[in-house]
């Protein structure tokens, strides 16, 4: 999140709503896509963001395996947007 965060946004931009947005944007093949990717970034972001401040998430709550997969699903986008890009 933080790498989409570096590469997507600019100062004082509404960070949780933009960079899904221009992410979804730049790497969704077709609307439906497109929505996914921003529901996968928007919801990482908002797990970052839960975190960071110390509050309980979601993925304090996954068992290992969902885990993986939840941070696989989001490191593939990651990296989907780096070849992009």
């Amino acid at each position: 999140m933080i790498a989409l965060e570096a590469l997507c946004s600019r100062e004082n931009d509404s960070v949780s709503y933009r960079v899904p947005l221009r992410v979804a944007a730049l790497i969704g093949k077709d609307v439906a896509d497109r929505e996914s990717v921003f529901d996968i970034v928007s919801g990482a972001y908002h797990e970052r963001s839960q975190l960071a401040r110390g509050k309980k998430s979601k993925v304090t709550g996954m068992d290992a395996e969902s885990i993986r997969t939840y941070l696989s699903t989001i490191e593939q986008t990651l990296h989907t947007f780096l070849y992009v890009y």
